[in-house]
Formats: C-alpha cells, structure tokens, sequence
C-alpha cells in the first residue's frame, strides 16, 4: 500500500476511534506507522489463538503503541509497559464499532464466567 493510501487508512481509521473510543474531546489521531504496529500485534496474537491457543502467558514482542488520547482513558502511560492482552483489547476496540465492541466484550465475560466455573479452588491452611 502506497503513502497516499495508508494516509487515507489512517484518517478512516481515527474518524472511527473518535466515533467509538470515549476518547477526551473525541478527537483521535493514529498514524500510519502506528497502524502498522497494531496490525503487526493484532497478527502477532491471532497466530498465538490459532496455533498455540493459549493467551495467558502471552506477550506481544512489542508494546503495543502509545496513544494518549486513548490509552490516558485506562490510566496507561507512555512509560508504562504495553505488552499484554488487556493492552491488546484496547487496540482491538479502535478497529470495531460500538455494537461489535459490545458483542466482542461479551463473548470475553462470557468464556472467563464459564473458565472460573471449571477452576477448582484448594484450599490451604
């Protein structure tokens, strides 16, 4: 993909976030490079589920990118590290609408209810 098109990607991209993330202002800028790097993670982690199928151990090789207008909302710092899936959650909701958002977050509560319903507890005294 060309400059001139992944401009285009981007500016798409950022209109959709401000659409969607309760971003401040509701203005949200993503550059191309940090597209790239979203979509290297997001490629990154659909491997890790479809090959491994384990996301409990996991952690990207990179963090994912700093953008303030989004990431200040969850109270992450540039500073802070960013190689984690609740970061990649986050990445996940600027590429879905408000209604796929609310449907992708319900399948996660749905299976972690279900998990915790198969954890057996051992108590130790």
């Amino acid at each position: 993909m060309q400059g001139k098109d992944q401009n285009l990607v981007a500016k798409d991209l950022s209109l959709l976030c401000s659409k969607t993330i309760d971003a401040p202002n509701n203005n949200v800028t993503i550059f191309t490079n940090k597209i790239i790097s979203f979509l290297d993670i997001l490629r990154e982690t659909r491997n890790v589920v479809a090959h491994d199928n384990n996301l409990l151990n996991y952690e990207p090789s990179i963090n994912t990118p700093y953008i303030k207008q989004i990431l200040s909302i969850y109270n992450i710092n540039s500073n802070d590290s960013r190689k984690d899936v609740y970061n990649i959650m986050i990445i996940m909701n600027c590429f879905l609408t408000k209604s796929q958002q609310g449907q992708f977050n319900n399948i996660i509560l749905k299976r972690l209810r279900s998990l915790s319903n198969k954890i057996v507890i051992i108590k130790i005294i």
